[in-house]
């Protein structure tokens, strides 16, 4: 744990050049490559905070007559003074309370779950980059407001508040399986006291991935895994992916020389008040016309009493701790390309194409385990950013934009599906597509709350009693190389894998979809709580196969 001071004894020798414990002060100023930081005296006194001043001027900031004082006063005054800095510097920097999305991501966390690991590849021209990956999470602290961020309870309810110091919690790890090294950083947070955030960083010996392109200048011949974990309840998909590209800029200002403003703020921490004012209007409109709120309610508990078939059919395993597996599953460069074009010919989304390519894959699958249907009904859950929604520029918003308990949505298919595949695609692409625009996402956060009795609540979501309404979550986050891959001198982010911890009693599946580079990774997470390894394997091969199918054979047919 690197932990980053703002009291006022200096750092030893030791502290500077070892790197084990770095001093950031609150001013900010532009930091130059190198092992430590110089030294500022930061005030925390309301009348300079923020900025570098020294103790002595702090303490006859009011009067400005220090030197007119009998020494004696000027000690007891200094005293005082120091005391006041003091009890500011460790009392709480509460900034707001909890809202009920970041209340609802840290219910999950109590119980070891909204724990997001991103792992990407880092390829770079140099040997340091393990050296300076310290000091750059420190930066990366600095200038991301959602990494300085903690929960506290004040008067009994949940709050954000900024950590007390810089703490940043970082291991560089040189040997063992790479599933063990995933599972370690998958661990709860002190949320009292913070990092939200942990780094483990695995050298080229025991890098999690071999770089997968062949294309980079030849120097970018180092690789190494980097697994970056998060609470959820401070940032959603899109967040967090943009802190990943963040980090690969600062580590390459670091190894190219170029000097890193530590004050330059990447993004706004933005609350989740916009999202609360459209949950209000949405109920409004439902109050205002009793007929769609009565035809909302009914389509909403039908959903919610969904009984998947996989309950009754799929082997479950026996005995052990229910966890969260994973199978990738990853696109060429010429495969992806077929599929985008195909789908911008069919005028269909990648999200649509997904949601068919598994549906026809349960089909086979559900078959395989004896079930036959002339129809299937397929509820699934899509995660849905509610920046779509708001108004004015999102480039810079950070955080967790996400509806609270997740957005169902129903895809109906005969058994033919894989013969109606597109037919089947483009009618689901217009429901989905219009569900979006009516902003069902949102009304299905309010009917959820309009029945307390009917419906989970937050702890009841969370709860191990109970089993899965829906088959799947999709999270696609589409494209994300300009977010990941700005050409860098010396670092380059080659590869990226999503991996989230699931409500592994109350869930069967999710899958983490994004393109990068020109490939589409899908993920396969799975909850070994239903899945054997055997079974989960199984419907992965046909998710890949439907997938590969439609794009490579069907395709070429006149």
């Amino acid at each position: 744990m690197v932990e980053c001071r703002t009291d006022f004894s200096p750092p030893t020798t030791e502290e500077i050049i070892g790197g084990h414990l770095l001093h950031v002060a609150h001013s900010s100023p532009i930091l130059r490559p190198s092992f430590g930081f110089a030294r500022s005296d930061a005030c925390m006194l309301p009348c300079c905070r923020g900025g570098v001043a020294s103790v002595a001027a702090c303490a006859v900031a009011e009067s400005g007559r220090e030197e007119v004082l009998a020494p004696s006063l000027i000690l007891r005054r200094k005293a005082r003074q120091s005391t006041a800095m003091s009890a500011a510097a460790t009392a709480p920097r509460w900034l707001r309370r909890a809202s009920a999305v970041e209340e609802y991501f840290e219910e999950g966390h109590k119980k070891k779950l909204n724990i997001v690991n991103y792992t990407i590849t880092l390829s770079s021209t140099s040997e340091r980059l393990p050296e300076i990956m310290q000091e750059a999470l420190v930066l990366l602290y600095r200038k991301v407001p959602v990494l300085r961020v903690c929960f506290g309870l004040r008067d009994g309810q949940l709050w954000l508040r900024e950590m007390d110091e810089c703490r940043v919690e970082f291991e560089v790890q040189e040997a063992g399986a790479w599933e063990k090294q995933r599972e370690e950083t998958m661990r709860r947070f002190d949320k009292e006291r913070g990092p939200l955030w942990r780094v483990k960083l695995l050298t080229e010996g025991a890098a999690l991935h071999l770089r997968p392109l062949d294309d980079l200048p030849q120097p970018f011949k180092h690789d190494y895994s980097v697994l970056f974990c998060v609470h959820h309840g401070i940032a959603d998909g899109m967040t967090t992916t943009r802190i990943c590209g963040f980090l690969r800029a600062i580590l390459d200002d670091l190894l190219s020389g170029r000097p890193v403003d530590a004050a330059e703020q990447l993004g706004e921490h933005v609350p989740y008040d916009a999202a609360m004012a459209l949950y209000a209007a949405e109920e409004q409109k439902l109050k205002e016309d009793p007929a769609l709120l009565a035809k909302a309610m009914k389509e909403f508990a039908e959903g919610e009493k969904t009984r998947p078939l996989l309950l009754d059919v799929l082997p479950r395993p026996q005995g052990g701790e229910a966890t969260t597996g994973s199978i990738p599953m990853r696109l060429t460069e010429e495969e992806t390309k077929a599929l985008v074009s195909c789908c911008k010919a069919k005028k269909v989304s990648l999200n649509s194409f997904f949601t068919s390519a598994i549906n026809v894959a349960l089909i086979d699958f559900l078959q395989d385990l004896g079930v036959r249907k002339d129809a299937y009904e397929f509820r699934a859950g899509h995660d849905v950013s509610l920046r779509r929604y708001y108004e004015g520029d999102t480039s810079r918003t950070l955080g967790v934009h996400l509806p609270i308990f997740g957005f169902r949505f129903v895809y109906g298919a005969t058994a033919e599906l894989y013969r109606e595949f597109w037919a089947s695609t483009q009618a689901f692409h217009k429901r989905f597509q219009g569900a979006l625009r009516n902003r069902e996402p949102l009304r299905a956060v309010v009917l959820r709350q309009k029945d307390a009795s009917q419906f989970d609540d937050i702890e009841g979501f969370y709860s191990d009693q109970g089993e899965p309404n829906y088959y799947y979550t999709i999270s696609n986050l589409a494209d994300v190389t300009e977010a990941l891959s700005k050409e860098g001198d010396n670092v380059q982010i080659t590869q990226l894998e999503r991996y989230v911890a699931l409500r592994n009693k109350k869930c069967f599946m999710c899958f983490n979809i994004h393109t990068f580079r020109d490939q589409v990774t899908v993920n396969m997470l799975y909850s070994t709580h239903y899945f054997k390894e055997e079974y989960a394997l199984r419907l992965a091969d046909l998710v890949h196969t439907s997938i590969l199918t439609k794009i490579v054979f069907d395709e070429k047919l006149p």
